[in-house]
């Protein structure tokens, strides 16, 4: 159940705007998990008695990615494009010499 809860945060952090930062908690939770358990196990220890670490990590990657969705990031928070009209202006009045013997669009205007 924790793992569908994990999935769907995840996939809201990311439409937040965290991209691939969205993946880090559940991945970190994942690797973590997976470290402890094999390392317990190959020494022979019991791992029966991890699911308690097990879930503290889950709630760890849970807060983590609540936190994600609640506030984007700092850098996606002011995404509306900035045209600059001298630029545009500039770029539209330009004149561009023709390249191999080819007369430029504004010098074959004037001559139909």
């Amino acid at each position: 159940m924790l793992l569908i809860l994990e999935i769907w945060l995840t996939v809201k952090a990311w439409n937040k705007g965290w991209k691939a930062l969205a993946l880090l908690p559940a991945g970190l939770a994942l690797g973590v998990g997976f470290m402890v358990g094999a390392a317990i196990g190959s020494s022979g220890g019991s791992v029966e008695g991890l699911w308690v670490l097990g879930l503290l990590i889950d709630l760890g990657a849970i807060t983590v990615l609540g936190f994600m969705c609640a506030k984007a990031p700092q850098c996606v928070a002011d995404t509306t494009p900035t045209v600059v009209p001298a630029v545009e202006e500039s770029v539209q009045t330009a004149s561009f010499p023709g390249a191999a013997g080819i007369p430029s669009p504004r010098v074959s205007a004037g001559r139909v």
